[in-house]
């Protein structure tokens, strides 16, 4: 004797119809899952085609351009700089007294609006800098050619004196020998160059 239930035939028809829908739903399941992965894959061979763009364009492609063999060497430089030190304006003698006046003046015997030594000292300092740096390197002829520079100052004392000592200091070959360079003036030339560092 046997124990244990058989299953009647609706039962069994019963289990036999949910069976293709399960098979169903895991088929489903799994399409979707399949169609997951094909999509993640198509997203990194995007990515990694990219990638290998970009690193061809900035670097490999840049080098082929950017780099002939013609050597660089500097065709223009531009220099912009202030007047040396100065004493600035004396004190008033009705205000201060003629003492003070005079000490004034025997502390800068050249005057107001004139270099003062320290003055004279920095512009003659700018100049062994430039000279190092333009006329030993070879960018400028060292017996100074006026047709290789353009000089151009303020129609004030201070600022032609710094010139002329920054000039001078650029193409001294020895301490006695003096050369002076050309310098352009107006009084009104430059307010393009002055006028762009004020603020409005």
């Amino acid at each position: 004797m046997t124990s244990g239930l058989k299953n009647s035939p609706s039962q069994s028809a019963s289990s036999t119809s949910e069976r293709p829908k399960e098979k169903a739903k895991a088929s489903k399941a799994g399409g979707s899952k399949a169609k997951i992965s094909i999509a993640l894959i198509g997203g990194v061979v995007i990515v990694a085609v990219c990638i290998i763009l970009a690193v061809y364009f900035l670097v490999i492609d840049s080098k082929t351009e950017a780099e002939p063999n013609i050597p660089k060497e500097l065709v223009f430089a531009q220099i912009v700089f202030g007047n040396g030190a100065q004493p600035g304006q004396p004190p008033n003698s009705d205000f201060f007294g003629k003492k003070l006046e005079e000490k004034f003046k025997k502390q800068f015997p050249r005057g107001e609006s004139q270099l003062i030594d320290r003055g004279y000292e920095h512009s003659q300092l700018l100049g062994k800098f430039l000279k190092k740096r333009y006329v030993d390197s070879g960018f400028l002829n060292s017996q100074m050619n006026p047709k290789e520079m353009y000089w151009k100052s303020r129609d004030l004392a201070d600022c032609l004196s710094t010139a002329a000592a920054v000039g001078a200091a650029m193409f001294q070959t020895s301490p006695t020998k003096y050369l002076s360079v050309p310098i352009h003036s107006a009084k009104h030339s430059l307010k393009h160059f002055t006028n762009l560092i004020q603020p409005r």
